[in-house]
């Protein structure tokens, strides 16, 4: 499993690399100072509009699997073994559509003067210009809760959310590059906003980077 979700990331990667692109990830992660011990984690759908046998829901199981595994944790196929349960939802927001003016420069010409001192001169002036651009959001998130006792009663221990927006509506990418922030950021607190650069070099190398602010749509 760990080497099909390598080859997940890598396929993707080979896709983003391009000509180097970067994406800012908004992270907001909370947990519990007394998180459950047990290590058998089941992963499922967090969204009524989410089924467990949706291919890409599998997909992205697999690929979050060794983030687990990093953790300590085990990822179970049964949910009656499992000692905690984590439901993971990814949806779009609508996108939304900004509206910007920039100034560009214009010029026309004016002929002056008379005679043989007649030619011309141009004449320069700001014109404002409208511009719009869509903006395409995507959020993925992990809720996760201790079964305890005899009726496996929920108790939730940790939740970790994020968020990242572009100019492109492809979810996969955007989602595949929240996949980037995981291993710093699931099951911890964050105390707030947390935010990340994704930076996919040229060369294929993939950098993430803690910002101290963000710009982010």
């Amino acid at each position: 499993m760990r080497k099909m979700s390598c080859l997940i990331l890598l396929f993707i990667s080979l896709l983003l690399v391009g000509c180097g692109k970067s994406y800012t990830v908004a992270v907001d992660a909370m947990r519990d100072d007394s998180i459950a011990s047990g290590i058998n984690y089941y992963i499922e759908p967090g969204r009524e509009d989410i089924a467990e046998s949706d291919l890409f829901f599998r997909e992205l199981k697999t690929l979050v699997t060794p983030v687990f595994n990093a953790r300590g944790w085990n990822v179970v196929l049964d949910k009656s073994i499992a000692h905690n349960v984590t439901r993971m939802s990814f949806w779009n927001e609508e996108p939304r559509v900004e509206t910007y003016t920039t100034m560009t420069t214009q010029s026309y010409p004016v002929v002056v003067g008379h005679g043989r001192h007649r030619h011309v001169e141009y004449v320069y002036h700001d014109v404002p210009v409208v511009e719009s651009r869509t903006i395409y959001t995507v959020h993925l998130q992990f809720e996760s809760y201790a079964l305890e006792g005899a009726q496996k009663k929920e108790r939730q221990i940790w939740r970790t959310a994020l968020r990242c927006s572009s100019l492109s509506p492809n979810q996969r990418d955007l989602i595949y590059t929240m996949a980037q922030v995981l291993p710093s950021v699931l099951a911890t607190s964050s105390g707030g906003l947390q935010y990340y650069e994704v930076m996919y070099e040229q060369d294929g190398r993939i950098t993430v980077t803690p910002l101290p602010s963000s710009n982010l749509w």
